[in-house]
């Protein structure tokens, strides 16, 4: 047997080897009861559109529709606003600046001029009645603390110094620990 012959036999083999490979891969059978599990899932999709109840559809168009009608008839339909209250001291000065908007009577008065719009009336700011204090915040009287703080600076003014720079250089060592913790937890972290 030379070279040639064995290397066509070899051909051979291989070739009705991967024939069979595909047969035998086109002849595949489904897994058992592959079948019956699909009809049962079409089965279940089906009897589920049938049985869509209609107070689904309801209950979602009913709040749909009185929103859009709340928003509706709340474009249309002016706001209504009671009158500012105007502060007397305001009005008075007003009416001593310009007289002639003075009624000449006092049983005269102006008609109304009506106004024929679709949308709300321009909003009219209110003047303000309550007094306004000249700093805000306002101040307090001092608490019985702050008090007691005031005494002791006062009668210790050098010891009250020591320890408020104390005080300032123990809250900054305190500080830079927690910066030097923070940074060497990133370095670690990193």
């Amino acid at each position: 047997m030379g070279p040639d012959k064995f290397a066509t036999s070899q051909k051979d083999c291989i070739d009705r080897w991967l024939d069979s490979a595909v047969v035998q891969y086109g002849n595949a059978e489904p897994r058992t009861g592959l079948e019956c599990r699909i009809l049962a899932n079409l089965e279940k999709a089906q009897c589920e559109k049938i049985s869509t109840p209609w107070w689904r559809a309801f209950s979602i168009s009913v709040p749909a529709a009185c929103v859009v009608l709340s928003i509706w008839l709340g474009m249309y339909r002016p706001h209504q606003k009671s009158p500012p209250v105007p502060n007397p001291h305001v009005l008075g000065a007003v009416n001593a600046a310009f007289p002639q908007n003075q009624a000449s009577s006092p049983g005269h008065r102006r008609p109304l001029a009506r106004r024929a719009t679709r949308h709300a009336p321009p909003r009219q700011h209110e003047l303000a009645v309550e007094p306004r204090l000249a700093q805000f915040p306002s101040p307090q009287p001092l608490t019985e603390q702050e008090q007691l703080l005031e005494r002791y600076v006062r009668n210790f003014p050098e010891e009250a110094r020591i320890v408020a720079r104390e005080q300032t250089e123990a809250e900054a060592g305190k500080r830079l620990e927690e910066l030097a913790m923070e940074k060497s937890l990133g370095v670690n972290s990193d």
